[in-house]
């Protein structure tokens, strides 16, 4: 259940597109690094995985949802 939090949390609180974005990436970096480092230390991808969701949280402390509203804000031309 931390999971989903973190996700939504990485989202963008009350954001439903920053959720699903995140939800997507993440799980799929998630897996990624589980298949690709996890053969160097037990472990490793899962400490890979934190520092990442800490940069996120520090450089976008607002979730991935603004970003993307901005995006598709400059995207549609509003």
């Amino acid at each position: 259940s931390i999971q989903t939090a973190i996700l939504g949390i990485v989202g963008g609180i009350g954001s439903i597109s920053g959720g699903i974005v995140s939800a997507l990436v993440l799980l799929t970096l998630a897996e990624y690094l589980r298949n690709t480092l996890s053969g160097y230390l037990p472990g490793f991808h899962q400490v890979v995985f934190a520092i990442i969701l800490m940069l996120i949280v520090l450089f976008k402390p607002e979730g991935v949802g603004d970003w993307i509203n901005k995006l598709w804000m400059r995207v549609s031309g509003r």
